[in-house]
């Protein structure tokens, strides 16, 4: 242990359990931390009439604890994307319309990207054609076991951290990334021009910084009484009344997992 350490311990000063690294001596600051969450979601990758490119958007302004007291306008902070992986299921090595095994027709290809902007574009209503940033060609094999398959991953704070480039964004909403499902023989759309039989589960998974907003609310009050023996009625004998949402401050310290 440092000696300095030593001798602050000795002495009764501020240690790492009693407030080395936040000593609440100096009361200046109760929140300063970001939140970080991890959000799954699934969806059905198909193709039709519409095309065969899926775009995932991102609504940046949210809040996913809902915590904040203010006006409506102060309720939502910028819920960012920090990092993302895209998974997709494998099809099954035997195909349904041909007796046996068929495994080149369980075969497909994953086109990925996560579109930007080039800096000082113009305005939203008028947004240029998006540039890819992040891009990634995943062959998914045919499997007769259940596996995801990676497909894309993309460190969103590091391919926007220069202002050589920006998200593609309309409005608060941000474009996180592209799919296309390809035939990995011609490039064509996977099943045929057309085919709207296919559907491909995927799987989402993103990584999200949210700040701790500074206007917060926790039910507490104080009550008195006239002795310590009945701390549920106050001085005339009256029941506690329910607890109303109050003004506090809060931030997060800490992850636990004591549920096990």
């Amino acid at each position: 242990m440092p000696k300095q350490r030593q001798q602050m311990k000795r002495r009764g000063g501020p240690t790492r359990q009693n407030g080395w690294r936040n000593n609440p001596s100096t009361g200046a600051v109760t929140t300063k931390h970001e939140v970080a969450i991890q959000v799954v979601d699934f969806f059905d990758y198909t193709t039709g009439a519409t095309g065969n490119v899926t775009s995932y958007w991102w609504d940046n302004r949210q809040n996913l604890f809902n915590n904040n007291t203010g006006p409506t306008d102060e309720t939502e902070s910028f819920c960012r994307v920090r990092a993302l992986e895209v998974y997709a299921l494998p099809r099954r090595g035997i195909d349904v319309n041909v007796a046996g095994i068929n495994n080149a027709a369980a075969m497909y290809s994953v086109n990925c990207q996560t579109p930007g902007l080039a800096n000082g574009t113009a305005g939203l209503a008028a947004l240029p054609p998006a540039q890819a940033t992040n891009t990634q060609v995943t062959n998914v094999l045919p499997q007769f076991d259940t596996k995801w398959k990676k497909v894309f991953s993309c460190n969103l704070q590091k391919t926007f951290e220069s202002s050589v480039i920006r998200p593609f964004t309309d409005g608060f909403r941000q474009c996180l990334f592209q799919m296309a499902i390809l035939d990995p023989t011609n490039g064509d759309p996977i099943d045929g021009q057309g085919s709207e039989t296919v559907s491909i589960r995927v799987k989402v998974v993103l990584h999200i910084d949210q700040p701790i907003n500074p206007i917060q609310q926790a039910k507490f009050t104080t009550f008195k009484q006239s002795d310590l023996t009945t701390p549920q009625l106050d001085l005339d004998g009256a029941a506690l009344p329910a607890i109303q949402p109050a003004y506090c401050q809060m931030d997060v310290k800490r992850i636990l997992d004591r549920m096990r």
